[in-house]
């Protein structure tokens, strides 16, 4: 009899600016490989950035999911913008 490997799904919350420098929280349930750009469209945040814990971006095409642990908190933020 062979052991099949279970798909195991972390949950993380992102904090989502709000006014007056507040942050609104967001529950999100990660599949293995889900990736930075998969959050952020989910959320509705396509013009954000999604930090890790040391304050740098996660690369869109980045997995989230090798990266955090169950319960973290990561931070979404404005993407810099350079005017040309």
């Amino acid at each position: 009899m062979t052991q099949t490997q279970t798909q195991v799904n972390k949950h993380i919350r992102i904090g989502v600016p709000g006014a007056e420098g507040t942050h609104e929280y967001k529950n999100v349930e990660l599949l293995p490989g889900t990736r930075a750009m998969d959050i952020l469209k989910k959320l509705n945040l396509e013009n954000m950035a999604l930090l890790k814990a040391d304050g740098t971006e996660f690369a869109p095409t980045e997995s989230v999911y090798d990266n955090v642990s169950e319960g973290q908190k990561l931070y979404a933020s404005p993407r810099d913008v350079t005017a040309g």
